[in-house]
């Protein structure tokens, strides 16, 4: 599942989430997009949740990314059917949360 906050608080308000897709290996991916009107005064994050993580993997949007109007891609474990999951070849490396382990592809 992959929500998002602003200020900390759960945020629904301009959100798009399309649905989970196969991909051609086997693993899936979703997207969930947030447009951020006032981004300069706000706090916004994107938090992704999914059984196989031992805890909840939390990116803070930054501002470079928001004036660029980049996507931000979390990826880690890609989730498989079923036999479990396997590591993916890309890893986030250079957001304020690098520390973390690796995300679901959101």
């Amino acid at each position: 599942m992959v929500t998002w906050q602003k200020k900390g608080e759960d945020h629904y308000d301009d959100v798009e989430q399309w649905e989970t897709v196969p991909n051609e290996d086997g693993t899936f991916q979703t997207t969930s997009r947030l447009t951020v009107k006032d981004w300069q005064t706000e706090d916004y994050t994107c938090v992704v949740q999914h059984k196989s993580l031992e805890k909840d993997i939390v990116k803070r949007v930054i501002e470079r990314e928001i004036r660029r109007n980049q996507d931000i891609e979390t990826r880690g474990p890609s989730m498989k059917r079923g036999a479990g999951y396997g590591k993916t070849n890309t890893s986030d490396t250079e957001s304020e949360n690098s520390e973390l382990k690796p995300a679901v592809k959101a």
